[in-house]
């Protein structure tokens, strides 16, 4: 997939316009020596191989793009693991760690082991599953665990409490005390 310049940002740009004004001269002469190029690695503060690399590329295609400095590995927050995996492991997170009983995660690798081992499926490595129980919300898990209590304690208020005289809290007041027969009942 290719980024279009736009996409790039500034501070990656003005790497690789810094690339551009030491590389063009190099891409200019036939013939480059080694002290040029130990020169031109020492200014951009990168290896002498890269600089043949940057070098090579930019005369193949001479645009200030192809100086950009590249993002080695998989993007951020891919995931490779089959789906009946992924499937297995947020059903033991939802339906067995997130209780009040607060099993210990050692017991949910071994439920979800168990429940891969009976599908014939290849069990996720530990880190793996602390991952995706990073990825819940921490107020939810901490609810779910410990009770709306802890985590209100701990997390403050879901929604931030209505004032009297807000219009909203009135017209929740009014809808309340109707539903209710008259109580006097108000959320404020």
């Amino acid at each position: 997939m290719k980024t279009s310049i736009e996409q790039i940002p500034e501070e990656v740009w003005q790497v690789a316009c810094a690339r551009e004004a030491v590389i063009r001269p190099l891409a200019a002469s036939p013939h480059v020596g080694r002290a040029e190029i130990k020169a031109a690695a020492k200014t951009l503060g990168i290896r002498r191989a890269y600089v043949y690399r940057l070098l090579a590329a930019y005369r193949r295609r001479r645009q200030t793009s192809t100086l950009v400095p590249k993002h080695r590995g998989r993007p951020q927050d891919t995931r490779v693991l089959d789906q009946r995996i992924e499937a297995v492991i947020e059903a033991a997170i939802n339906g067995f760690y997130l209780t009040r009983e607060r099993p210990r995660f050692s017991d949910l690798m071994r439920g979800i082991e168990a429940r891969c081992h009976a599908e014939t499926l290849d069990a996720p490595d530990y880190r793996t599953v602390r991952r995706r129980l990073n990825d819940f919300d921490a107020c939810k898990v901490t609810a779910a665990r410990q009770g709306g209590k802890q985590a209100r304690e701990m997390f403050g208020a879901a929604l931030p409490r209505q004032r009297p005289g807000d219009p909203l809290s009135k017209a929740l007041g009014r809808r309340w005390r109707s539903a209710w027969g008259g109580a006097s009942l108000s959320l404020a």
